[in-house]
């Protein structure tokens, strides 16, 4: 397994891109729009590979100077379940330490808010919908 980190003008982007939309956004009936993908111009993602296959990504963006947001975490569903999740966010809260953020924060699908508390996230505020499903707000302090 290796972790890479790439912009959306890397080549490494479509094919997350792909993984995301596969597991993030087809289950919901949603597309990436261009609006969505010129949003992500300033983001920051961090692909996890077996060999030269993504199985993982986690995108990050810069939030209020001194937090960074993780966006739209994703591992392949024949991956899951073996910890590959906790290696790819350790791996984004690695990045927020050396570009000296403070904070790292989050929407989580309510469904998958045990893994943040188990990695020392807090929930605020109150649950909220987000593309048509429950989402909670996580946060941990660096």
């Amino acid at each position: 397994m290796e972790i890479r980190l790439f912009t959306s003008q890397s080549p490494e982007y479509k094919t997350a891109l792909e993984l995301r939309y596969r597991l993030l956004r087809e289950p919901l009936g949603l597309n990436f729009t261009e609006e969505d993908i010129a949003a992500e111009a300033d983001q920051k993602h961090l692909g996890l590979y077996d060999g030269e296959r993504i199985i993982g990504n986690l995108s990050m963006v810069e939030n209020g100077g001194d937090t960074l947001k993780l966006r739209q975490f994703a591992i392949d569903s024949e991956y899951q379940g073996k910890g590959l999740s906790y290696i790819l966010m350790e791996a984004g809260e690695k990045y927020a330490k050396e570009h000296g953020y403070k904070k790292v924060s989050g929407h989580a699908r309510k469904s998958v808010v045990p893994i943040y508390i188990k990695m020392g996230y807090n929930i605020v505020g109150e649950e909220f919908e987000e593309v048509t499903i429950p989402h909670l707000e996580i946060e941990k302090v660096m």
